[in-house]
């Protein structure tokens, strides 16, 4: 209530404010359509806040409302890029990679922009992902995926063991036994 007279009397960062702790009690509460609807009212008291397009996208996951997660995560990112925040907003858009996994064309190309942004280690680690989803019904394309996280962290001791099981899980003993030869190696202890 009080957030709503701030903003009958255009005070709208007052009212922004009170909308949003408003909103975190309930969402902390579990009264995750209470919040929803609060953060709402935030959002249009002050559009220019990042933040509540990506609490609000949270708690529309929570909900299994994704096509509005979407939205609020990609209005986030797109604030997030244009303040300079390249690698918040990459990792908003990951986040809306996330809402689908098996949606290999947006995690490629998100690699591929972590990998543009000089974020080796993100962009290694997404393409070891979309290797993971591939290597079961593709092994050579899946493979690829894999070469090219290699590529750029060749070093990377949690890619190379995610890699090693995900062989080890196909029966590709050869192939396991190369990279975990290459961890004890790299890694003796």
């Amino acid at each position: 209530a009080l957030g709503d007279l701030y903003a009958k009397r255009n005070e709208t960062g007052k009212a922004c404010e009170y909308y949003l702790q408003v909103g975190e009690l309930y969402a902390k509460d579990g009264f995750t359509l209470k919040a929803i609807a609060v953060y709402k009212k935030a959002q249009r008291a002050r559009p220019e806040i990042t933040k509540t397009y990506l609490d609000l996208a949270d708690l529309y996951v929570q909900k299994g409302l994704i096509g509005e997660a979407k939205t609020n995560y990609l209005a986030a990112a797109e604030m997030q890029a244009a303040a300079g925040n390249k690698h918040d907003s990459l990792d908003t858009y990951r986040k809306i990679a996330d809402l689908d996994p098996t949606n290999l064309k947006i995690r490629t190309k998100l690699a591929a922009m972590y990998e543009s942004e000089n974020f080796i280690e993100d962009a290694a680690v997404i393409y070891s992902d979309i290797g993971d989803v591939v290597i079961r019904n593709d092994f050579e394309e899946g493979q690829k995926y894999y070469e090219r996280a290699l590529e750029l962290q060749a070093e990377n001791e949690e890619i190379l063991a995610r890699i090693g099981y995900s062989y080890t899980d196909l029966d590709m003993k050869e192939h396991a036994t190369q990279l975990f030869d290459t961890l004890v190696r790299m890694f003796p202890g």
